[in-house]
């Protein structure tokens, strides 16, 4: 920070407003860098670093901001340190230990004009004398992550006290071992921290700071939500705060898309249920997850349930959609990897899913249930209307090598043979899926169904007579197409599709 900048420095002075420093190595701030920080300083309203080693962001955090503070101009501060990791030898033994330093940032070093604070790897501590003001009371965005370890009741003081709040980010930041980050009283106030203004809320942490968390704050029904309990096998129990909000929640009538996709990981078995807008004309692809062009997000959970709790918390949540009334307004339902859940999870949806048109399902090796008891309550539907066809249906498409919607996750490898390279036990399909398919189609009495020409050459499933497994080892995709009997069906040949 002298030469070149400290010249622009010298031309510009009292008119550099923005100030980012990409990057803090080892080292003090020398006399030249000083000078030229204090002139800075003042006229800062953006301050930016994007990474640092801890102790020299820490020293770099002392020196500017007094004068910040004093000054009362910066608007928005983003602050990333790297944590340093350093060995010291245990005072009983000499066994080598690894500590780790985080950077700390002080509320009253804080400016009150900050509307925009986002912290990475640094600690935000409270005021060491005196008592915790209102820190930041035009703080419209708040991001901390991996601030840990941050105290709850610290952190419930500074939302509130900032009553402007519109968007907030709270990733990592708590340690489930620190006894700080439990559900402690924030001094004598024990009443609801409401957030009133609040937009968009990322909530990822650990089972305890996360339901803390929601017990403790209320925010408006229509806000977009992003939540994580990041803990391995959680139970019922652990996600009641989470049903519990979403039955309160009230989404958008452009809410038209239904996702439960498997966690991206290979290591646990895990879910996220994804309730989002779609725009129309933009076909689902789950090999290629959608851009913010596309789609947006109004809600997503995410969680890793014990063994035997998979269906009962995925049943409740479906549930809690329902009684929100979300499910009325969804068009298409996407099921991708659903490993350990039975068709049970859709009971109760039977008058629920009056504008659904176009069902994805990709499916898993091993395990179909879900998709086969899905089928089979839409074939209720259809049966109790006694002929005639109260869904919009018009696509059903079936995935036979399914990922991870939220993530690309490295390929399985490539066996010699190529039956072991499909991911379904056809099997089960031919047992199980198939059977159902044929069945709710046999329902749809008033529909005719088309399918690709090079796919009907591989499928014999609207007949009804079971999968060829010789067949099928090289199809990846069926994509079934219902047309109502009463619009004539035109040949598209030449677009490769054919009536059955």
């Amino acid at each position: 920070m002298h030469g070149e900048l400290a010249r622009v420095a010298d031309y510009q002075y009292g008119r550099i407003h923005t100030l980012n420093v990409s990057w803090f190595g080892e080292g003090v701030l020398i006399y030249e860098q000083q000078d030229l920080l204090s002139d800075i300083a003042p006229t800062l309203v953006v301050l930016s670093v994007d990474a640092s080693l801890s102790r020299s962001l820490e020293e770099f955090i002392a020196f500017m901001m007094p004068d910040i503070v004093a000054a009362a101009r910066l608007r928005s501060l983003s602050l990333c340190a790297i944590p340093d990791t350093y060995k010291r030898l245990r005072e009983t033994d000499d066994e080598e230990i690894f500590e780790t330093h985080r950077a700390a940032l002080e509320l009253s070093q804080l400016p009150v004009s900050l509307t925009a604070l986002s912290l990475g790897c640094v600690r935000l501590i409270p005021v060491e004398r005196g008592p915790q003001n209102g820190p930041l009371p035009a703080l419209t965005h708040l991001t901390l992550k991996e601030c840990h370890p941050v105290a709850l009741p610290l952190l419930f003081h500074v939302l509130r006290n900032s009553p402007q709040l519109r968007t907030l980010t709270l990733e990592r930041n708590f340690n489930t071992s620190d006894e700080r980050t439990g559900s402690s009283p924030e001094s004598a106030q024990t009443e609801p921290i409401a957030l009133n203004q609040l937009q968009t809320l990322t909530l990822v942490e650990h089972r305890d700071p996360f339901n803390a968390f929601l017990l403790r704050t209320t925010f408006p029904d229509s806000t977009k939500l992003t939540l994580r309990i990041v803990e391995n096998k959680v139970d019922m129990r652990d996600v009641l705060p989470v049903i519990e909000l979403t039955r309160r929640l009230r989404f958008p009538a452009t809410a038209n898309t239904l996702v439960l996709d498997r966690h991206p990981s290979y290591d646990h078995l895990g879910y996220t249920i994804h309730l989002s807008y779609r725009r129309p004309g933009h076909e689902f692809n789950q090999h290629n997850p959608d851009n913010g062009e596309t789609i947006t997000s109004f809600f997503a959970f995410t969680f890793i349930p014990q063994a035997g709790e998979e269906t009962p918390v995925v049943h409740s949540l479906l549930q809690a959609f329902t009684h929100a009334g979300a499910t009325r307004m969804v068009s298409e339902l996407v099921l991708v990897q659903a490993h350990a859940l039975s068709g049970s999870i859709w009971d109760g949806m039977q008058l629920h899913v009056p504008a659904l048109s176009r069902i994805v399902l990709a499916l898993p090796r091993g395990n179909t249930k879900a998709a086969t008891g899905l089928l089979e309550m839409l074939t209720r539907v259809v049966n109790e209307a006694e002929g005639s066809v109260p869904l919009p249906l018009r696509t059903i498409e079936l995935d036979l090598h399914p990922n991870p919607v939220g993530q690309q996750l490295d390929p399985p490898p490539v066996d010699s043979d190529p039956e072991k390279n499909c991911d379904c036990d056809w099997t089960q399909l031919d047992a199980d899926f198939f059977p159902a398919l044929h069945s709710f189609l046999v329902a749809l009495v008033n529909v005719n169904v088309e399918m690709r020409e090079s796919e009907r050459d591989k499928w014999d499933v609207v007949g009804g007579k079971a999968a060829s497994v010789e067949g099928l080892v090289d199809v990846d995709r069926l994509e079934l197409r219902l047309v109502p009997k009463s619009v004539p069906v035109p040949r598209r040949i030449n677009q490769g599709y054919m009536p059955v």
